[in-house]
């Protein structure tokens, strides 16, 4: 049941803008789109996946599913066994051997959308591949404009864990938002005029339409992505981690569109801030960071962080997104054991995804201008980031945003994050060791990072003046933490350095020599003033750390 393309059009051949996104349909297509709808409205969804699954495997022909079988597999997503076993059982009483409904629609979906980041990138003209990034479109075009810009409540502080209040209680979709949300562009019924729930479970765009459900949901998958309670981990490492991070892909595949075939009608610079402003990544950061500043969005990004915000009076409250995912079926036995390491990996980088895509929207922005909404520049994001940071308390979570193996995706504004987080630590230092007789403390690392001999250079000077050796008398364990932040943003910045230009070029500048002399100069300070006023400290030499590093 492959698609005929032999009459689709693609972007380039085609500028009908009453088309969605300019891609044309074929009259076989449109069959697929039929026979697809068919297998939703009967609840036939292990037919469906299996239907899916057999065309998933070849790249260059495979069935393109329309919108509102997208969004039926978006919301399969969210059924998970954990606590939906029952009406799963109900729903396909003789599955004994093949995957669950969730994890196979998941993977199709992941599969879909690994094919439009590899188009996105290589480029060329696949008209049926331009079809499949429409209809995701569709759906996150009218995730973006319909979501109601109700915050989550905020309440006066009482005893809470991060500031995070949960309240168990789900509310339910009213009559009137239970309508088609999403226009049907294409002639044929599509299975939302009559389906509003998928296995008990709302349609994710309805349930999302809800106010304030979207920011909820944002934020119910950051706070419980460190979650210790062992039923909302499993929650949100079934369902809501990998859903956020597919949602978020989108919205950058939408962004890279918009930016390519949309943004080309600003007749100005100030017509194309008034654009931007109003695009479906900004919109969905808007959802995030709805203040003038940021700073609601470093709360909101560091949510169950351990560290303090500036605003200690109140605390958010939040909610499952669907009624009892927070408790395990009867029959749901737990089966793995997930670990703190595990925990942070996986949570910092869907933390650092969404910030790329703010650093993303902002790098579009004109010199000398700012966005409508969200409101921040890139320079008040960075500060505002590195701030919240540097009063990290916990310092495996500190480095498991900094030290990442995902240097690519990262090396456009975690390099810059590090080095004002870096500004912020030495001006703590200079407030508590007295040696420190500097004024103003300005770096240049990341201008310099292809440029190794003066990079060096600076490390070398901040060594030599003693930024990282604790102060010589009774040490605070704040202190301590401190230098060890530091430790983190100076191996970060050198992991950027290396990715760029290679371990052994580094090693044989000439400037090396003489950064390296300075580093263990620094840890023999360290360990002499540590041995005298903090025995019990297991703050490390910085030495090893660097040279594997360098050698990895």
């Amino acid at each position: 049941m492959a698609p005929g393309i032999a009459n689709h059009t693609s972007i380039g051949e085609n500028d009908d803008e009453r088309l969605p996104y300019y891609v044309d349909v074929s009259d076989d297509t449109l069959f697929t789109f039929e026979v697809l709808n068919s297998m939703c409205m009967l609840d036939n969804y292990d037919h469906l996946l299996f239907t899916l699954e057999c065309q998933s495997v070849d790249e260059e022909k495979f069935a393109i599913p329309p919108f509102d079988v997208l969004l039926v597999l978006m919301t399969l997503t969210t059924v998970s066994d954990h606590y939906k076993e029952p009406i799963l059982r109900q729903n396909d009483p003789y599955n004994t051997s093949r995957g669950k409904l969730s994890r196979r629609a998941f993977k199709i979906l992941r599969f879909y959308v690994k094919m439009l980041q590899k188009y996105d990138l290589n480029g060329g003209q696949r008209p049926d591949i331009e079809l499949l990034r429409c209809q995701f479109f569709l759906i996150i075009d009218s995730l973006s404009s319909n979501a109601r810009w109700a915050r989550p409540h905020r309440r006066k502080r009482r005893k809470t864990e991060n500031g995070v209040i949960y309240n168990f209680d789900v509310a339910e979709a009213e009559d009137s938002e239970l309508g088609n949300i999403i226009a049907n562009p294409y002639p044929y019924v599509s299975c939302l005029e009559q389906k509003k729930s998928i296995l008990g479970n709302d349609l994710l765009s309805i349930k999302l339409k809800q106010p304030g459900s979207f920011i909820n949901m944002i934020l119910w998958t950051l706070s419980n992505s460190l979650q210790e309670d062992n039923v909302l981990y499993i929650d949100n490492h079934e369902v809501w981690m990998p859903l956020l991070e597919l949602i978020v892909d989108l919205f950058v595949l939408r962004h890279d569109f918009f930016i390519k075939h949309e943004l080309k009608s600003a007749i100005d610079d100030y017509h194309m801030v008034q654009l931007l402003s109003e695009s479906p990544l900004a919109n969905f950061l808007h959802l995030i960071d709805s203040s003038q500043s940021g700073i609601s969005f470093c709360q909101c990004i560091f949510l169950s962080c351990d560290y303090k915000f500036d605003d200690l009076d109140v605390s958010i409250e939040l909610h499952p997104v669907y009624y009892g995912e927070n408790t395990l079926s009867k029959t749901y036995i737990p089966r793995t054991s997930f670990s703190k390491v595990y925990k942070l990996k996986r949570s910092m980088s869907l933390r650092r995804k969404i910030i790329g895509t703010y650093c993303k929207l902002l790098t579009e922005v004109p010199t000398g201008h700012q966005l409508i909404k969200p409101k921040p520049s890139a320079d008040e994001l960075i500060k505002n980031l590195s701030y919240s940071l540097a009063k990290f308390n916990d310092i495996d979570e500190f480095e498991a945003f900094f030290l990442t193996g995902d240097l690519t995706v990262a090396s456009y504004f975690v390099p810059l994050i590090a080095e004002d987080t870096l500004c912020h630590l030495f001006s703590n230092f200079k407030k508590s060791i007295e040696r420190l007789d500097i004024k103003h403390v300005a770096l240049t690392l990341v201008e310099n990072l292809d440029n190794i001999g003066a990079f060096l250079y600076e490390c070398t000077c901040f060594f030599d003046k003693g930024f990282f050796v604790p102060p010589e008398r009774q040490i605070k364990s704040i202190e301590l933490v401190e230098i060890n932040k530091a430790d983190i943003c100076m191996l970060a910045l050198f992991q950027y350095i290396k990715f760029l230009e290679g371990g052994e070029v580094i090693k044989s500048n000439s400037k090396f020599h003489d950064f390296i002399n300075a580093v263990n100069g620094n840890d023999r300070r360290r360990k002499r003033i540590l041995s005298r006023n903090a025995p019990d400290s297991n703050l490390p030499p910085l030495m090893p750390l660097l040279l594997k590093l360098l050698k990895s």
